[in-house]
């Protein structure tokens, strides 16, 4: 299982809430991917997430794939 989300979401939620709150259901710390093309502070603060990885946009496609193959198999997010 794997989450890809961006940071900005729909209502002027982020997705730091949205991963929360699948994991949560889950009752597990689900792998996650933030993207963003937002480079402000509050938006780095998302890397102190547990378990997930913030990632620029344009994001790099071989970078995603070869992380999220790293992520569903070991369920840890690989450190940049």
């Amino acid at each position: 299982m794997l989450i890809i989300s961006d940071f900005h979401l729909l209502g002027g939620s982020t997705g730091v809430q949205a991963i929360g709150k699948i994991r949560a259901h889950y009752q597990r710390s689900i792998p996650a991917f933030i993207v963003s093309g937002d480079t402000s502070k509050i938006v780095k603060d998302a890397r102190l997430l547990e378990n997930s990885t913030l990632m620029s946009k344009p994001v790099d496609t071989v970078r995603l794939l070869t992380a999220a193959r790293h992520a569903v198999a070991t369920g840890e997010v690989p450190r940049d």
